[in-house]
């Protein structure tokens, strides 16, 4: 019962239009896997929503009195697709790497394309008691990671456990 632009306030640029649109205009108008950020469960949680607005006419069959809107979310389904599309071009590419350091740079690449799952890799290389950071996705500010980093290193400085993974040579979380 409250105005659409005080329950949709970080959709209202989007919707506002497209509502004001339909009245003005009589004809419908729909979106499927329109983006938006919600303050939900996370502040600016993504979400996708497929909605249409059709015009309730009166009875002179001119006037919009009102409009209905079905919607569905889809925010699991378009995020699966954009996460399973990830993984199939890293499959694309992994038979055609001829070292280890073109098989790092084409993963990244791919990553790279898709921030929004994955804004944030390092691939580091190890080579007996150091690895060498390879290939990242980082943020536009840059990283401040090693370049090396060996086993000789304080494993319990900082928050990063490649020295513990390292020397044990098991995964850390």
């Amino acid at each position: 019962g409250s105005p659409a632009r005080e329950v949709f306030p970080e959709a209202w640029d989007t919707i506002g239009p497209m509502l004001e649109g339909v009245v003005r205009s009589g004809a419908a108008t729909w979106s499927e896997h329109e983006q938006f950020f919600f303050d939900r469960k996370l502040r600016k949680e993504e979400v996708f929503v497929s909605f249409s607005y059709s015009p309730i006419l009166g009875a002179n069959g001119r006037t919009v009195e009102g409009i209905f809107c079905p919607c569905q979310e889809n925010t699991e389904q378009v995020i699966a697709a954009r996460r399973l599309e990830t993984l199939r071009k890293l499959g694309l590419w992994s038979n055609e790497a001829r070292t280890v350091q073109s098989a790092c740079r084409q993963a990244i690449a791919v990553l790279r394309e898709n921030t929004r799952d994955i804004p944030f890799a390092a691939i580091y290389v190890a080579n007996g008691a150091e690895a060498r950071l390879v290939a990242t996705v980082t943020p536009a500010l840059g990283h401040g990671l090693p370049a090396i980093v060996s086993d000789s290193g304080d494993a319990r400085s900082g928050a990063w456990p490649l020295t513990r993974v390292l020397r044990s040579r098991l995964p850390v979380h």
